[in-house]
């Protein structure tokens, strides 16, 4: 057992409920290093901080691991729930490791329509191994299937969503509710995201739905 391990098996039988005993320790060792292996092959390149962990027992649906990325304050929860015969992990880490470069893409296409933009995604959708470093940012942008996430843009002035705009965010794959802010003082769309809500005023709400575009197959 390693330092990592160590230390958050003593979090999960400090916070552990119920009877602590050979067996419990031994099952929760084994689901902690299920998800530890699963982040380290999901994100070899991530460098992630650990901080929680509570492995899911009779009475639980899953357990969980939190961490957040090195530098980030951003607390990310990894899963591992028990299916048939199985063990299955999933995360949302994927989200901010592809934030950046989303958001300039999405960016750079809503300047067209509305002028100065800055956008801020969160992605909330937890997946599994199909979605890793090399590849979440081609899936969130292709059309099935949708990975949920949340909007906020920042413009200078009111514009008027059209349907051209709603069409050419859903030709590319910018899925998802938006939530647009108007900072008509002091515009620095350079500036970090806490100030800009400081002076922002909010304008409207508007969502892009892969079903309002004949994308996603009828369930």
């Amino acid at each position: 057992m390693d330092r990592l391990e160590e230390k958050l098996l003593g979090c999960a039988l400090k916070n552990h409920k119920g009877e602590i005993s050979d067996a419990y320790i031994e099952e929760a060792l084994r689901q902690l290093r299920i998800l530890l292996n699963y982040m380290r092959e999901k994100y070899p390149h991530a460098r992630m901080e650990y901080s929680y962990f509570e492995p899911y027992v009779k009475t639980t649906e899953y357990g969980v691991l939190c961490g957040n990325l090195q530098g980030s304050g951003v607390i990310h929860k990894i899963i591992i729930r028990r299916v048939p015969q199985a063990d299955v992990c999933r995360d949302d880490v994927y989200g901010e490791l592809i934030q950046k470069e989303y958001d300039q893409k999405l960016s750079a296409l809503l300047s067209a329509f509305v002028g100065p933009v800055k956008t801020f995604t969160v992605f909330f959708t937890l997946t599994s191994d199909e979605m890793n470093e090399n590849n979440a940012l081609q899936l969130a942008l292709e059309h099935h299937p949708a990975y949920g996430r949340h909007i906020d843009v920042f413009v200078s002035e009111p514009f008027e969503v059209n349907d051209l705009l709603k069409f050419e965010l859903a030709e590319n794959g910018f899925w998802g509710a938006y939530t647009v802010y108007v900072i008509q003082e002091g515009w620095n769309g350079d500036a970090d995201v806490s100030k800009r809500y400081e002076k922002a005023k909010e304008l409207m709400h508007f969502r892009i739905d892969e079903k309002d575009y004949g994308f996603m197959e009828a369930s």
